[in-house]
């Protein structure tokens, strides 16, 4: 009976330790997705930071564009002006002369 009791005794121990050892890993395991996770999250952190940057430099450049484009327009609103008052001068020129005629 009393080597009954041992091995059921050493049973348990055994299958204590086995269980103990299968938490060990699981936390090992756990650890180890944890710090792939917080590495993971460090590399995206720093792209989200680049990508802010380069999105507000691309913002200023689309800024500067924007500035061109309308300082453009202004130019063309004017260069049409001068056309404009160019062929009244014209149209007066040519009524000046059906006059003299």
């Amino acid at each position: 009976a009393v080597g009954a009791a041992t091995a059921a005794q050493q049973q348990r121990d055994s299958q204590e330790s086995l269980h103990t050892k299968e938490k060990l890993l699981e936390k090992e395991n756990l650890d180890a997705i944890l710090s792939r996770g917080e590495t993971i999250i460090k590399i995206l952190s720093s792209q989200v930071g680049k990508n802010k940057m380069e999105l507000s430099e691309n913002c200023k450049k689309l800024g500067t564009v924007d500035e061109e484009v309308e300082t453009a327009e202004e130019e063309v609103e004017t260069a049409d002006e001068e056309v404009e008052t160019a062929d009244e001068e014209v149209e007066t020129a040519e009524e000046e002369v059906e006059t003299a005629d």
